[in-house]
């Protein structure tokens, strides 16, 4: 299948503040909704409809759209949606948040986009999509829900999200990444939500995310002061954590956990996208580990929590255990009003490597949001 590519659109906003600690009982004051909404209104650099004709790769799509973006002139951004009149006619968002150490997106999505759009060539096999679960969900919720936009970004400091970094050096760290913290990526949450609410007004917006990026979807969507004009409509995770501040220790193991105290650092796996020698490892500044502990415990999330939540975890899950998700569902059940639903998804490990436990998992996602008003294809 032909395909035309556009010419890549940068999007830039103000971003929506530096990072901070949670507060769960005393929200930090933050710039309204509407006032946010202003500001990357304001700063907004180019848009366009970003219109392709279908996948070039193994699963055609009927009438699809792309946009290669960097939100807050930083976070690489992907966009996908099937609305036939466009971006803002899109009835439903669905945000994703990568794990760590992991990305969403090929750090050279931007330009090998706009160079495939000069030449008029088709999509690369992996859609400019670093890892394998954004991609497979993107593909199925185009294909299964209409007038659906999918959302992945690269969190700031991840290769492709940084200012300081070449992205064809996949192997060198950039230089902030050593300054990531949890925190930070909650504030890159925020701003990519503030930018679809700007694009897809009348949108349901749902967050989403794997492993590190469950517990942060979840972390967001307990935090209204966080959220776009309008709020959010639901959020649905896999491989979620029971509580946050606690699992710093399934992330960095004992030799790390020392670094931290001793050096103030440690080198932490990354698998970069092309990475000749994975895991590179990478310095990594305490003060990420100390940003767990700046996260509720995991009855007072649950007591923020105000919309419809899916919890999804493998039978067989060896880096979080299926324990972490029925622990959650208990919290949730016992301290939240909206409703929670564990699917427990047999012989599916941390990644749904096999393709039956990829779709029960994808076949619940689309229950879930059908559930909620989207419209099935």
């Amino acid at each position: 299948m032909d395909c035309l590519i556009p010419v890549v659109n940068l999007l830039g906003f103000a971003a929506p503040g530096s990072p901070h600690a949670w507060h769960p009982l005393r929200l930090l004051p933050r710039s309204s909704p509407s006032s946010r909404a202003a500001m990357a209104a304001s700063a907004v650099d180019a848009t366009a409809s970003a219109s392709a004709r279908g996948y070039c790769s193994q699963q055609p799509a009927a009438h699809t759209n792309l946009q290669i973006v960097r939100a807050n002139n930083l976070l690489l951004t992907r966009i996908e949606h099937n609305c036939p009149y466009g971006l803002t006619g899109c009835k439903d968002v669905v945000i994703y948040n990568h794990g760590f150490p992991d990305s969403s997106i090929v750090p050279t999505a931007a330009q090998d986009f706009a160079a495939a759009s000069t030449v008029g060539a088709g999509w690369p096999e992996e859609s400019y999509f670093s890892s394998r679960l954004p991609r497979k969900w993107c593909e199925y919720i185009i294909k299964q829900l209409a007038n659906t936009a999918f959302v992945a970004f690269n969190t700031r400091g991840v290769p492709g999200s940084s200012s300081s970094a070449d992205p064809e050096t996949v192997e060198t760290a950039p230089d902030d990444f050593e300054k990531k913290t949890l925190t930070g990526d909650l504030e890159d949450i925020s701003a990519i939500a503030a930018l679809m609410r700007l694009h897809c007004p009348d949108a349901r917006i749902s967050v989403c995310g794997m492993s590190t990026g469950a517990f942060l979807a979840l972390a967001f969507a307990a935090r209204p002061d966080f959220h776009p004009q309008g709020g959010i409509a639901s959020c649905f995770v896999l491989a979620c954590v029971e509580d946050i501040p606690s699992s710093a220790s399934l992330d960095f193991s004992e030799e790390q956990r020392a670094a931290f105290d001793s050096d103030g650092f440690c080198f932490k796996e990354f698998f970069p996208f092309g990475g000749a020698n994975n895991p590179q490892m990478w310095r990594l500044s305490r003060s990420y580990y100390d940003s767990y502990a700046k996260f509720p415990p995991s009855q007072e999330l649950a007591a923020a929590m105000t919309v419809p939540t899916l919890l999804l975890h493998g039978a067989d899950d060896r880096h979080v255990p299926p324990s972490h998700g029925e622990a959650l569902l208990q919290s949730l059940k016992a301290h939240s009003n909206s409703s929670v639903e564990l699917v427990l998804i047999p012989k599916g490990n941390h990644f749904l490597s096999s393709t039956p436990a990829l779709n029960k998992a994808m076949a619940a996602i689309k229950k879930f949001l059908s559930s909620l008003g989207s419209t099935p294809r």
